[in-house]
């Protein structure tokens, strides 16, 4: 029996800034079933809330996965939110990718702990005009006397294809996780890269441990180089049918498209298969 499910944001319910109507109606009705319902997204909190508005979650003491599984919230009626659970980079392990940066002449943009703050590869890049407006933090460009304002939870890393497979081999072989991040129009290949140890399995897990459920009652949708490993770790993993051959093979089952409204097809199989079942008890 699914007693969880948890949904990707970008290219699995939300697409051309918007939720599909179908998709969004599914998920209230799985929550009016008793079904906890939540979100494990590559986002930050201040980009999160919009989309959980839109959702018009009814329970918002269920936490809400970001930064990959980096940080865990706790939201409020008003917006407000309260960080839960925070694993970050060590100062050593951003001095050394941001040192790999320099090497292959790449650019970072880091998301800190503290909402109000980002570090770069450097400040006066217009590169990074777009990431200073969509995330609303002030960004400093990380050097040995920035590095205290604050830890970092997330890389996004970007520029040229050569350059940034050198650059990913490298941080991979030092155990970082990356996946591939497409939300940066105009790079020539970029990715996200996360804290050791840290995926969206890991905040599924977290936020699961809350409410004694198991990974077999669990349902997760993603899309994503980033859900490769919550598909796998959950009991039924539901790839996109947008998501890239790459991914879909992790899955348990690959349902229709995010403008089709995929996640809701699922849902109302489980809804409808689960009222069965209680139906004949």
């Amino acid at each position: 029996m699914i007693k969880m499910i948890v949904t990707d944001i970008d290219g699995t319910i939300f697409r051309n800034k918007k939720i599909h109507e179908l998709d969004k109606q599914a998920i209230l009705d799985a929550q009016a079933h008793g079904i906890f319902f939540t979100l494990a997204t590559g986002r930050s909190a201040k980009n999160i809330w919009p989309i959980a508005k839109q959702l018009e979650l009814k329970d918002l003491e269920v936490p809400i996965i970001g930064h990959n599984g980096g940080q865990i919230y706790k939201f409020n009626e008003n917006g407000t939110f309260e960080i839960i659970y925070d694993f970050n980079f060590t100062k050593e392990d951003n001095d050394t990718i941001f040192a790999l940066a320099k090497k292959y002449k790449v650019h970072i943009y880091s998301y800190c702990a503290n909402p109000d703050i980002a570090f770069v590869t450097n400040r006066r890049n217009p590169i990074f005009v777009s990431f200073r407006i969509h995330s609303k933090r002030k960004s400093y460009t990380y050097n040995q006397q920035t590095c205290a304002l604050g830890e970092i939870s997330k890389m996004i890393v970007f520029g040229k294809t050569k350059k940034m497979i050198n650059f990913r081999k490298e941080v991979e072989a030092l155990g970082f996780p990356t996946f591939s991040f497409s939300r940066v129009t105009n790079a020539k290949q970029n990715i996200e890269i996360a804290p050791r140890g840290i995926n969206k399995a890991k905040g599924i897990e977290f936020v699961a441990k809350q409410f004694n459920i198991k990974p077999e009652e669990i349902m997760f949708f993603g899309d994503g180089e980033n859900d490769i490993d919550a598909l796998k770790w959950v009991g039924t993993g539901v790839a996109m049918g947008n998501a890239k051959k790459d991914v879909q093979k992790h899955a348990d089952k690959v349902t229709d498209t995010v403008l089709n409204g995929g996640v809701s097809q699922e849902i109302n199989k489980v809804l409808k298969t689960q009222k069965k079942q209680k139906d004949s008890e």
